[in-house]
Parts: structure tokens; sequence; C-alpha cells
């Protein structure tokens, strides 16, 4: 089941990066200057997609087993991708686009269940510290 998380916090770290690579490449096309929401999005790409990156590359590799602290941070991060979706499906022009906000609402449920399963690994492999 590692290996599982390894490949979704991989993904998503691939996905994250490739975003704020495709903004940056977007704002130096149309020689602009980002604003602050836009700033704040790029440093949340970046805040995010390095460490799901280097963890979900770690997990994919197989390196060792995680400790409860480790568990702990990766139920985190799966708990920060369920309050983004939680924030985007509020975020929502218009709340009667049935399509996107069943993708929100599902984004939420999955990640909110790794979150979880992620807290009961922490449990099992050695309590909370």
């Amino acid at each position: 089941m590692s290996k599982l998380v390894g490949g979704i916090l991989l993904a998503f770290g691939v996905g994250a990066l490739g975003a704020l690579a495709w903004i940056a490449y977007r704002l130096a096309l149309l020689k602009a200057a980002p604003d602050l929401i836009l700033f704040m999005i790029m440093a949340v790409l970046l805040a995010f997609g390095a460490p799901a990156l280097a963890a979900g590359w770690r997990r994919l590799r197989g390196r060792g087993g995680l400790t409860a602290r480790g568990w702990q941070v990766h139920a985190g991060l799966f708990g920060l991708l369920a309050a983004a979706s939680l924030v985007f499906a509020a975020l929502l022009p218009d709340p009667r686009t049935g399509e996107m906000l069943t993708l929100a609402a599902a984004g939420v449920l999955v990640f909110a269940g790794l979150a979880a399963w992620c807290f009961r690994s922490a449990r099992r492999v050695g309590g909370s510290q």
C-alpha cells in the first residue's frame, strides 16, 4: 500500500510542478508580471509540488518503511489536497455547474479517505509521537 501512496503523491507532485512551469511559461510568453493572487498560487504549487514529488518518489522506490511521523506527514499532504478540493468547490463561480462540483466533491472524499488511511497506518506503526 505504501507504493500506492507513493504513486499518488508522485503524480500530484509532477502535476503541481508541471502547472507551475506552465504558468511561468505563459507569464514569460505574455511578458507580464504576476499579480499577488497568481504569485500565491505559484508559491502553493511549489510548496506542495516539491515535497510531494520527493515523498512520492521515495515511497515508489520502496526505500524502507515509514515511521509513524512519516505516515502523519503523508496524511497531512493528503489533508491539504482535501482542503484544496473543498476550497475549489466553494470558489466555483456557479454552484449549478454539476460536473465540476462533483469532481471537487470526489476529490475531497478521496483525499480525506487517503489521509484517514495514512493516520491509521501511523497508529499501527507506532502511535503518535
